[in-house]
């Protein structure tokens, strides 16, 4: 059993299984789950959480350990990411994102300026560092890197 806070007059949780359970709390308030999903700044999601392709998290969103994002996603200024998340291809982070321990990023992810990655991070081929970022003890920069 898993539980996520939904906002409604404060966080009201709800007791889950698999999200399927919860469709008709998101229909009441237009979230809709998959493709392309887009989640506000602030946002907290939990161990282990996964989001397809496309997505997108706004300003100041955490993501706790082992989560992975597909290809193609973008994170607002100042996220942090737990130990061990997977960003797919093409990823995106603003400034002063966070990345924890042993976090794999895909094929030509860019990292907005200031961002600073936990010991042992694997960037894949082609990823783009920018300004200021700062790579923890062990990382490691694939082909073409810059």
């Amino acid at each position: 059993m898993k539980t996520l806070y939904l906002w409604e007059n404060g966080w009201t949780p709800f007791h889950y299984n698999d999200l399927s359970d919860l469709k008709d709390e998101f229909a009441a308030r237009g979230i809709m789950l998959g493709y392309g999903c887009e989640l506000g700044n602030g946002c907290k999601l939990g161990y282990g959480c996964k989001l397809g392709y496309g997505c997108k998290l706004g300003y100041g969103c955490e993501l706790g350990y082992g989560c992975k994002l597909g290809y193609g996603c973008e994170l607002d200024n100042g996220c942090k990411l737990g130990y061990g998340c997977e960003l797919g291809n093409g990823c995106k982070l603003g400034y002063g994102c966070k990345l924890g321990y042993g976090c794999k990023l895909g094929y030509g992810c860019e990292l907005g300026y200031g961002c600073k990655l936990g010991y042992g991070c694997e960037l894949d081929n082609g990823c783009k560092l920018g300004y200021g970022c700062e790579l923890g003890n062990g990382c490691k920069l694939g082909y073409g890197c810059k």
